[in-house]
């Protein structure tokens, strides 16, 4: 995957003048097929009612995660693949860490590597997401993060309107609330920049017998990871025994003291 100079100073320009940029066949053609394949046969098979809830606000040291949601805000499956765990898909995980570490360096021109976690637990994890078909859905909403003044996303869409689903998709408000239509401008192979201050959102997603598969991308999301057993959450992700349990929450308590 190479960026050259041009290239990158036209997705700043978008970037300050517009909010986002569509890189067209950023990616290598056969990789984008494995990562397709892959994805489409996993959502296929995965079953909803093995699965947690999403969470958004991932602990460090967490195992990888299959989860699910539906109520207000969202209906979505998501898939997390922590860069300390062995990966689901080694192609797509290779992938995203990369344009994640071009977001970084690149764009943003931070001197550390966001793959790494750095002392204020600011890091990347790779997320891969499917909006179901008659459902998926995701709330218009912004991003931001702990002392970081800017947050630039990038997004690998790996199915596509009229082709695995029939309406619906991601919107961007870009910089003048003009409401952008991402998926009527997207193809295999391109990859979408955009500032993840700006209000995004996915629209219900439609589909019928022929187009079916929904809509599903992947992207590498920048966070401020929580230390485990922060909340109720991770302490029973955890699966301490009860001893142990004690003997945590005994230890928290101290420390709060």
């Amino acid at each position: 995957m190479l960026i050259d100079k041009n290239n990158l100073i036209k997705i700043k320009e978008d970037l300050s003048s517009k909010g986002y940029y569509i890189y067209k066949n950023l990616i290598d053609k056969q990789q984008f097929q494995n990562m397709q394949s892959f994805w489409i046969e996993y959502f296929n098979n995965l079953k909803r009612s093995d699965l947690n809830k999403v969470v958004w606000k991932p602990y460090l040291g967490e195992k990888n995660k299959k989860t699910y949601s539906s109520d207000k805000k969202q209906c979505l499956y998501r898939i997390y693949d922590f860069y300390w765990n062995k990966p689901i898909h080694k192609e797509t995980k290779k992938i995203v860490y990369e344009l994640g570490d071009f977001v970084n360096k690149s764009l943003m021109e931070n001197k550390h590597i966001i793959n790494q976690i750095n002392e204020n637990n600011f890091g990347l994890y790779c997320s891969i997401s499917h909006y179901p078909t008659n459902g998926g859905y995701l709330i218009s909403h912004s991003d931001k993060l702990l002392n970081e003044n800017k947050l630039y996303h990038h997004l690998v869409p790996l199915t596509f309107r009229s082709k695995h689903y029939e309406s619906g998709g991601l919107f961007i408000y870009d910089k003048n609330n003009n409401k952008i239509d991402i998926e009527e401008s997207v193809e295999e192979g391109d990859v979408i920049f955009y500032d993840g201050s700006l209000k995004h959102g996915v629209e219900t997603i439609k589909g019928n017998n022929e187009l079916n598969i929904g809509r599903i991308q992947t992207f590498s999301i920048p966070t401020n990871f929580q230390y485990p057993g922060k909340n109720i959450e991770t302490l029973l992700d955890l699966n301490l025994s009860n001893k142990n349990l004690l003997k945590y929450l005994l230890y928290r308590i101290k420390n709060l003291l």
